[in-house]
């Protein structure tokens, strides 16, 4: 079994993924050599932990100043699996990762995680269960779903999650070619006990938006009830006449004026219309969980799906692929200023 050599930090969940699914082991070498502090983050550390409990055969070398890392993925999987979080990363960064071992699961499990609730530097736990897990179960995981708990009066495991995946492994084809207009837009907004919205001025403002006009819109409020963390997040679901589901979120540890938000919404919906626009029929931050799915296809030539931009993390995703398994995606746009069509050949 040939070992495949990376040099950095980027791009560590999906290549761990990916080493997982094609049973190779992997070096990652450099890592963070330019920076002052060199070497692994807690976090990233983090996803090894989950790893080791998950696919306990596993083989995990790092060397003392953290700079280089071999792997060598197990092959039986553990059914049900708990972790607690002991880095200051927001839960929906190992929430993502988990996703993608999920997509070639073929068992039943179940994994409890407690962790911080995400800020800006992740994408958020609402876009994650709004918007992520629908496309996730259209794409194969029929039965995935997660519970959201709140622990009220902690400060570091302010939030537990149980995610349950079925045995079911569908290996069935996808068309996702047509974005449709959008008939459905919904707009979250959650907040820590101290730090309330104000849902009746945000509610007046949906008439300042010319793209609501004959949509259906609705608002919701979420409190957290936990006096030790301070935070407020809106996250925006669009849903097309053909099915397609397209999210984006803002958070803030600061409480801001209701100006601010109705500018980071503006901002917001004008990327969902952008995408679905140009033909897109996902946005950017799902773009990978449908190729990672093309992986697991019996007959992935089957399967496209338009996008309007690829992302860099998607460029990067299949470079990796190609060293993986030699699968090649096929790019292709049929005018100039219209969509990509990507297909695994």
């Amino acid at each position: 079994m040939g070992k495949i050599i990376f040099e950095f930090e980027k791009n560590i969940r999906e290549r761990l993924a990916l080493s997982i699914f094609s049973k190779k082991k992997i070096s990652i070498l450099n890592i963070r050599k330019h920076q002052k502090k060199q070497g692994i983050r807690k976090f990233e550390i983090e996803l090894f932990s989950i790893i080791d409990k998950l696919f306990p055969e596993s083989s995990i070398e790092i060397n003392e100043a953290g700079t280089i890392i071999n792997f060598l993925p197990g092959l039986t999987k553990k059914a049900k699996v708990f972790h607690k979080i002991a880095s200051l990363r927001g839960i929906s960064y190992f929430v993502e990762f988990i996703l993608y071992l999920l997509l070639f699961n073929t068992i039943r499990t179940e994994i409890k995680i407690e962790g911080i609730r995400a800020l800006n530097l992740d994408i958020s736990l609402e876009n994650i269960l709004f918007v992520t897990f629908p496309l996730m179960r259209k794409i194969g995981l029929r039965d995935l779903r997660m519970k959201i708990f709140t622990n009220y009066f902690s400060l570091l495991y302010n939030t537990e999650l149980l995610i349950f995946s079925s045995s079911f492994f569908s290996k069935t084809g996808f068309l996702v070619t047509h974005p449709g207009f959008f008939k459905n837009i919904r707009i979250v907004f959650s907040f820590s006990k101290n730090n309330s919205f104000s849902l009746k001025h945000l509610e007046n403002m949906n008439n300042e938006f010319q793209e609501f006009h004959q949509i259906n819109q609705r608002f919701y409020n979420l409190e957290i009830l936990n006096k030790n963390i301070f935070f407020q997040t809106v996250s925006l679901v669009g849903e097309s006449s053909t099915g397609c589901l397209f999210g984006g979120d803002y958070s803030s540890i600061q409480k801001k004026n209701i100006n601010f938000w109705k500018k980071k919404i503006d901002q917001i919906l004008s990327l969902l219309f952008y995408e679905i626009y140009k033909g897109s029929c996902i946005d950017g931050h799902t773009q990978i969980f449908f190729f990672f799915k093309m992986l697991c296809l019996n007959k992935p030539s089957q399967t496209e799906l338009n996008v309007s931009n690829l992302t860099l993390a998607s460029i990067e995703f299949f470079r990796d692929v190609k060293k993986f398994t030699g699968n090649v995606y096929s790019i292709r746009s049929k005018f100039r200023k219209g969509p990509v069509k990507i297909e695994l050949i």
